[in-house]
């Protein structure tokens, strides 16, 4: 888990720009999405639809549908800190048509520019930046090869 980089990871604390919170879920959805095509492929819709699903693939359904509501709790409520928001705004979601509006300001609008109380700017610091030194400095002759 230490591996990860630290926007990557389920937690609720600090701040994730637009482009991590539109991109990374996105790939997530598809990666989570794999054993439902696989199981849809193997059992068939009519199986999946009804609910017909034998009980260890149904477990492993359920349990890839929590980590991907959690990764997708997680991102929203960190954007909302990215936008200086409460992570209560967040319940907003559970109302129709309301939540189209939450929707379009989490994918939208700009985050604070600068620190605010839930951590700094994500455009302005960067993880990578770390790596990308340590690899500097051991590439003999790597010159700016390896720059964000």
């Amino acid at each position: 888990m230490d591996r990860l980089p630290a926007w990557m990871r389920i937690t609720f604390k600090g701040r994730i720009n637009r482009f991590r919170y539109i991109f990374f879920p996105m790939m997530s959805g598809f990666i989570l999405g794999i054993p439902n095509w696989l199981f849809i492929g193997i059992f068939g819709t009519k199986a999946v639809a009804t609910g017909s699903l034998p009980l260890i693939p149904t477990l492993i359904l359920a349990v890839i549908q929590i980590i991907g509501l959690l990764y997708f709790i997680s991102f929203s409520i960190r954007r909302l800190q990215d936008l200086n928001r409460s992570k209560w705004l967040l319940l907003i979601m559970l109302i129709p048509l309301v939540n189209f509006g939450l929707f379009i300001y989490l994918y939208f609008f700009k985050g604070t520019t600068g620190p605010n109380k839930y951590g700094p700017d994500p455009l302005e610091y960067d993880e990578y930046s770390e790596y990308l030194e340590a690899i500097n400095s051991r590439t003999p002759n790597a010159g700016n090869r390896f720059e964000r």
